[in-house]
C-alpha cells in the first residue's frame, strides 16, 4: 500500500490528517480515498472518533496521544533532609518553564503550519486553472488548423489524422506533466510540514532536556547549600546528622577538663590533684586523731576541775592544732597548764578565807585563753558553774565561798577592779 508518509513513517493518523488537509484544500475525492485506506488500519471507537474530527480536531488529538513521547527523560531527584519546600518550588518552576517553552514553540509551528497551509491551498486551483488554459489552448490549436485546412480546401484527410494525433498526444503530455507538477507540489508540501513536525518534537525535546539539566543543577544547589546550613547549625551546636563533632567532642572534653578541675573527678575517677588531696586529708585526719590521742594520754581529765574545763581546754587545743600542727598544740596546751599551776600556786595564801579555799581545792586547770575577761561574765560562770548547785535562797554556803574566791583569784584576765567587784558581791573579804 503507498504511503504519503505525512507526518510519520506512514502512521494512519497522520495519512488520515493529511488526506484531510487535501480535502479542505479541494483534493475532495482523492482525500475520501486515501483516508478510507486508512481508517480500515483503526479500531472501530477510534475511526469514529477521526472520523468526526476536522484536520485541527485530529492534529490536537494526534499531540494528545504523543504528548508522552514529548516529555523528556527524568532523573531521580537528589533527596535531602529539610528539602521538601524547596524541592516543590523547583518542581513547580520547572513544569511553569516547560509550559512556556511549548506554548513558545507550538505558536511558531503553527504560524509555519498556516503558511504552508496557505500556500497549498493555492496548489490545486493555480494547476487547475493551467490544465483548463493547456486544454483550451489545445482546442484553439485545433480549430485554427481545421481553419487552415478548410481555408486551402483540405479535407479530413491522413493530414488532418495526423494532426489531430499530434495534438491530442500534446495534450495529454501536457496535462499529464502539470499532474505531475501538481503532485510534487503537494509532495513538498507533505514534507515541509513532516518536517516541520518533526523540527517542533525535536525542539520540544531539546528544550525539556535543558530544562531538566537546569532543574537537576537546581536541586544539586540546593542540596550543596542545605548541607552547607547543617554544617554551619553543627559549627553552633557540635552535633551533625545526630552525631557529634570533632569540635563538639573537643568542646565535652574540654568541658570535662574544665569541671574536674573544679570537682577533683574526671568521669567518676579522682583526678592526679584530687588523689593527691584526699591523701592530705586522710594523713591530716589521721595526724589530728593522734594529736587527740596525745593531748587525753598527757592531760587526762583528772587534772582538770570538771568536764567544762576539760571541754575548753581540748577545743583550744584543737584549734592550736589546726593553726600550728601536733607539736606545737601540745607545747602550747602544756605551757598553759604549768602557768596556771604557777598562777594557782602564787596565789593560794591571799586570805584567812582564800587559806581555807587553797585547802579545799583540786587543782582544776583552765586555759588562760578560755577564762572570762570581765567581771560580769566572770560572775555568770561562777553562778553557773559554783559545784552543788546555785542557792538562790541566801548567800553561798562557805565551801561555795572558798571554791569562789579561788576561781577570781586565779583566773590572770581579770584586772583588780574587776576582782575588787566579784568579792563585794559574793561577800568575800579583801585582803588587807
Amino acid at each position: 500500500m503507498a504511503t504519503t508518509n505525512y507526518g510519520g513513517k506512514g502512521n494512519p493518523l497522520n495519512e488520515i490528517l493529511y488526506s484531510k488537509d487535501q480535502y479542505d484544500a479541494g483534493n475532495k475525492e482523492w482525500a475520501k480515498q486515501n483516508a478510507q485506506k486508512y481508517y480500515a488500519q483503526l479500531d472501530a471507537n477510534e475511526a469514529a472518533t477521526v472520523k468526526g474530527l476536522d484536520a485541527q480536531g485530529l492534529r490536537d488529538y494526534i499531540a494528545s496521544k504523543n504528548a508522552p513521547a514529548q516529555q523528556a527523560p527524568t532523573t531521580q531527584a537528589i533527596a535531602a533532609p529539610a528539602q521538601q519546600s524547596s524541592q516543590s518550588y523547583i518542581d513547580a518552576l520547572n513544569e511553569a518553564r516547560k509550559q512556556q517553552t511549548l506554548a513558545q514553540l507550538g505558536k511558531s509551528r503553527d504560524a509555519a503550519l498556516s503558511n504552508i497551509n496557505a500556500e497549498k491551498a493555492t496548489i490545486q486551483p493555480r494547476y487547475y486553472d493551467a490544465r483548463n488554459q493547456t486544454a483550451a489552448s489545445s482546442q484553439q490549436n485545433a480549430r485554427n488548423f481545421a481553419e487552415y485546412m478548410a481555408a486551402r480546401g483540405g479535407t479530413a484527410s491522413g493530414a488532418n489524422a495526423q494532426a489531430e494525433l499530434t495534438r491530442g498526444m500534446a495534450l495529454q503530455g501536457n496535462l499529464g506533466s502539470l499532474r505531475r507538477q501538481e503532485t510534487a507540489a503537494f509532495d513538498d508540501i507533505g514534507r515541509r510540514t513532516t518536517d516541520l513536525e518533526n523540527a517542533y518534537q525535536s525542539d520540544i525535546a531539546s528544550a525539556y532536556a535543558g530544562i531538566e539539566a537546569d532543574r537537576m543543577q537546581a536541586m544539586l544547589n540546593d542540596y550543596y547549600q542545605q548541607q552547607q546550613r547543617e554544617l554551619q547549625i553543627a559549627q553552633l551546636t557540635g552535633i551533625l546528622n545526630g552525631q557529634k563533632t570533632l569540635d563538639g567532642q573537643q568542646f565535652d572534653w574540654g568541658k570535662a577538663v574544665d569541671t574536674a578541675g573544679l570537682t577533683g573527678y574526671f568521669n567518676g575517677t579522682p583526678t592526679a590533684s584530687m588523689q593527691n588531696q584526699l591523701f592530705n586529708q586522710n594523713l591530716s585526719t589521721q595526724q589530728f586523731n593522734e594529736g587527740v590521742r596525745q593531748f587525753d594520754q598527757n592531760f587526762n581529765r583528772s587534772v582538770f576541775e570538771n568536764d567544762r574545763e576539760y571541754d575548753l581546754a581540748k577545743q583550744k587545743f584543737e584549734e592550736d592544732m589546726r593553726q600550728f600542727g601536733v607539736n606545737t598544740a601540745l607545747q602550747r596546751a602544756s605551757q598553759a597548764v604549768s602557768a596556771a599551776r604557777e598562777s594557782r600556786l602564787s596565789s593560794g595564801g591571799g586570805s584567812s578565807g582564800s587559806s581555807s579555799s587553797s585547802n579545799t581545792y583540786t587543782g582544776g586547770v583552765v586555759s588562760d585563753l578560755t577564762r572570762p575577761r570581765t567581771a560580769s561574765t566572770m560572775e555568770t560562770w561562777l553562778i553557773n558553774n559554783i559545784p552543788g548547785g546555785n542557792n538562790v535562797a541566801g548567800p553561798p554556803p562557805p565551801n561555795q565561798i572558798a571554791w569562789i574566791e579561788t576561781q577570781i583569784l586565779n583566773n590572770p584576765n581579770l584586772s583588780d577592779a574587776d576582782i575588787t567587784k566579784l568579792f563585794n558581791r559574793f561577800g568575800i573579804p579583801l585582803p588587807e
